[in-house]
């Protein structure tokens, strides 16, 4: 083989070794094609709890194992804090569940449980076991429980005993899934917390004159309906009490006070010294106090 015949075939191999290695790069053959790259990795869309666990594994009553958590671990957990002076026959926290399902359960029964442990700010440690808390949510698109759709489950309260600063772990179980092949899936899993305050009246009286005076009814929070209010009033003049009696004014749906005209029946020579106090109890009120993504899966539709 003459010279020139050694180099073209030279050549040749090095451009055919320049396409093997082209190819492998882009994926055209070997591991870096996309079908496999597919197989070595997992391929479920987000939000999906694959096999979700069975009754007889995850089922009321025996839920402390980690596959029975959301998703199957413990990763989707959350931390609710609350710092509060006053006690809790006053404030008191509630929380409840919601979920966004794209996929349900196949399995008749399946449900997710929201669950609280008491947590300890200074070891960051939770301190008791795991326990129930509100109504769970039933995941197998049966009746009232669409899915795809919003779910969404009355809350409960949190054992609060004493003011100060407290915290609580939250965590999602599943209950009664069905093993191999139930694989529901959500967007997101969120626990929502409402703070369950006391509605209190108050009065005051304003445009004292000698003649009489306004009073005025006020309300820690806003009314949901037109709600009548009593008072006792008392005018008194240099500490001698002079005149007293009642009156009412009604607080419109929305407001947080009314006011009410008040006439003496006599004429003082200065304006007196008034106390309003109203009469009518107060009542429980729920706040809507904010909430906790324990799952949200980001999802891109084509």
């Amino acid at each position: 083989m003459d010279k020139t015949k050694r180099q073209s075939a030279i050549l040749g191999l090095i451009l055919l070794a320049l396409i093997i290695i082209g190819d492998i790069v882009s994926g055209a053959i070997g591991v870096g094609t996309p079908a496999a790259q597919a197989q070595a990795h997992d391929t479920a869309p987000l939000g999906t709890w694959l096999n979700m666990p069975t009754g007889t594994a995850c089922g009321v009553g025996n839920t402390s194992a980690s596959m029975c958590e959301l998703m199957g671990n413990q990763s989707y957990r959350g931390l609710l804090t609350v710092d509060t002076p006053i006690a809790s026959s006053i404030i008191a926290i509630s929380v409840g569940l919601t979920v966004n399902c794209i996929i349900p359960s196949n399995t008749v029964g399946a449900q997710l449980q929201l669950q609280y442990a008491n947590y300890t700010l200074g070891t960051h440690i939770n301190s008791s076991n795991f326990v129930n808390i509100a109504t769970s949510i039933f995941i197998d698109a049966s009746v009232n429980n669409p899915c795809p759709g919003f779910l969404e489950a009355p809350s409960g309260s949190l054992p609060f005993s004493n003011a100060g600063r407290g915290a609580f772990l939250l965590r999602v179980v599943g209950i009664g899934g069905g093993g191999i092949g139930d694989n529901p899936r959500f967007s997101s899993v969120s626990v929502y917390a409402n703070e369950n305050a006391q509605r209190i009246f108050y009065g005051r009286p304003v445009a004292i004159t000698t003649s009489g005076f306004t009073a005025q009814a006020v309300t820690t929070f806003a009314v949901t309906v037109t709600t009548t209010v009593t008072f006792q009033w008392i005018a008194t003049s240099n500490g001698v009490l002079v005149e007293s009696s009642s009156g009412s004014c009604s607080i419109s749906a929305g407001l947080n006070g009314c006011t009410s005209p008040v006439t003496f029946g006599t004429i003082f020579g200065a304006s007196p010294n008034v106390v309003v106090d109203p009469s009518s109890n107060g009542s429980a009120v729920t706040l809507f106090a904010g909430s906790i993504n324990l799952l949200s899966a980001q999802t891109l539709t084509v």
